[in-house]
């Protein structure tokens, strides 16, 4: 099995993106590209995504990758669904119209710019934040030298 066919065979299973793109090369780019993938701790599909996506928006285009998320909000906190025994919060990626909760947008944020190379992303934390709830990524050090 070559090389390419050993990565397009660990990368062929549709996740969250189920549409494949593929895209002639030269011989030496997809070593390159695996090698500058591993360097930032991602897939080389991630790694080939997230440069597509940074070109496209250089030129120009906007692009939704993800849907909107919203979460609901009760008496201005977040509202819990779930048994007792595993409660979370109640997150969509679609609204129905009829309902009359109040639901509102979340937005991503990191506790400080994140660098794949030398921090970790620790589980969110999620507060309201006027008409937006923001989901925050608390970033730490990959190394104790640093601290």
């Amino acid at each position: 099995m070559s090389g390419n066919s050993a990565l397009a065979a660990n990368e062929s299973k549709p996740g969250r993106f189920p549409n494949l793109l593929q895209a002639r090369c030269p011989q030496t780019l997809p070593p390159i590209i695996e090698r500058a993938a591993q360097s930032q701790c991602m897939t080389a599909s991630e790694y080939i995504r997230r440069s597509v996506v940074e070109r496209l928006l250089l030129d120009g285009f906007k692009i939704d990758i993800e849907p909107q998320q919203y979460a609901l909000v009760e008496n201005g906190s977040l509202a819990l669904v779930g048994p007792a025994n595993n409660r979370r919060i109640a997150i969509v990626t679609q609204l129905d119209e009829g309902d009359p909760r109040t639901w509102l947008p979340v937005e991503n944020e990191d506790s400080e710019p994140f660098d794949p190379k030398r921090h970790w992303r620790l589980a969110p934390t999620y507060r309201v934040d006027g008409d937006r709830v923001v989901r925050t990524y608390p970033v730490i050090s990959k190394s104790l030298e640093a601290l």
